[in-house]
């Protein structure tokens, strides 16, 4: 087709400038798209700022060089949403008020290849504008990814996540050290990121959108060389020291009465040491605990049916306790335990 050639032979100034005449937008980066028969081709214009993921799509689509609709939204992949489209197309088949296109085979294989399109256009970018595009539009990048080992093998090293450190690309934390831990959510994260910090481990907080899937799909790529591990809350306390036997001695039974107390809250107090130790006590509730409890919510707020299958399912689970550990190296955890405070007291203050 003579558009075709037109298209693909113009600067890229001229592309842009037809970008913002046609779709009223400016922009500073696009691919040329063509399907597999050559039948459907034109320019994806990355949207310049971060879109949501259920943002309404709009492409502009030609049929034989006449303006059909300038909200198509399922000539691209739904994943493609950071981009808005021209596209010119002689094979697809209008509606019979001309103002869309029939939802057929022809434009589901036009969809697929298109988006195959788009992430060929992705691979040729240079460092620098994949970077921008990807810190732009993160999120879609990951939800292509967790489904899409080939692209994710190209752009994982850009791709951004949250750390102990705020954030930071992949490739960031690859040069920092050599074991890269992640959480499975965020309150794991929380729960664990002092204790990480002190001691001096890489850790991301897998808990936001695709997080947690699209690094448990790269540690299963051997290939890339990247030594991702999950990391559970409860694995960083079983090496927590005890503290010195003469204050375990005298705190025992005190500890004891404060369990007591606190069995009607599902949650175990210890005295442990650690660092750091302006870090009074660490809340630890392991990942089974915490399905455990939103399977009894669940099973209170259920119709009778539902609420027993949900109390099977739990009823042969050994559910550990929530732990609360306090730090024997802080001065106001010491404090309290030598102190002649009454137990009802203490129990108050946990």
């Amino acid at each position: 087709m003579r558009i075709k050639s037109n298209f693909f032979l113009k600067p890229k100034e001229e592309i842009l400038l037809f970008g913002k005449q046609i779709l009223n937008q400016e922009f500073r980066d696009y691919f040329f798209l063509e399907n597999e028969t050559g039948d459907t081709f034109g320019i994806a214009y990355i949207i310049p700022y971060t879109v949501q993921l259920s943002a309404q799509k709009a492409h502009t689509v030609f049929l034989n060089r006449m303006f059909v609709t300038s909200q198509m939204d399922v000539i691209l992949p739904k994943w493609a949403f950071f981009t808005k489209a021209i596209l010119f197309t002689t094979e697809l088949q209008p509606v019979a008020s001309r103002e869309s296109f029939y939802k057929n085979e022809c434009l589901d294989r036009t969809a697929i290849s298109l988006g195959e399109a788009l992430k060929e256009g992705l691979k040729g970018l240079s460092g620098h504008a994949l970077e921008r595009i990807i810190s732009t539009h993160y999120l879609a990048f990951k939800a292509i990814s967790t489904e899409d080992d080939e692209l994710l093998r190209f752009i994982y090293p850009y791709l951004p996540f949250r750390t102990l450190n705020g954030e930071e690309t992949l490739e960031t934390l690859m040069n920092q050290s050599k074991t890269i831990y992640y959480t499975h959510s965020v309150d794991d994260f929380r729960q664990i990121r002092d204790l990480a910090r002190n001691r001096g481990l890489t850790l991301i907080n897998g808990g936001y959108t695709y997080d947690a899937a699209l690094l448990s799909r790269l540690a299963r790529l051997p290939e890339l060389g990247i030594q991702l591990e999950a990391l559970e809350p409860e694995q960083l306390t079983d090496d927590l020291m005890l503290p010195p036997a003469p204050f375990l001695q005298k705190s025992q039974a005190l500890l004891a009465k404060i369990n007591e107390q606190m069995q009607e809250y599902e949650v175990e107090i210890e005295i442990r040491q650690f660092q750091p130790e302006d870090l009074p006590m660490l809340f630890i509730n392991p990942m089974l605990t915490q399905t455990h409890k939103e399977l009894e919510r669940a099973a209170e707020e259920s119709n009778p049916l539902f609420s027993d299958l949900l109390n099977h399912i739990k009823q042969d689970e050994v559910v550990p306790l929530t732990k609360l550990f306090l730090n024997y190296s802080n001065p106001l955890v010491q404090k309290l335990f030598t102190e002649d405070k009454s137990l009802d007291s203490l129990v108050a203050i946990f």
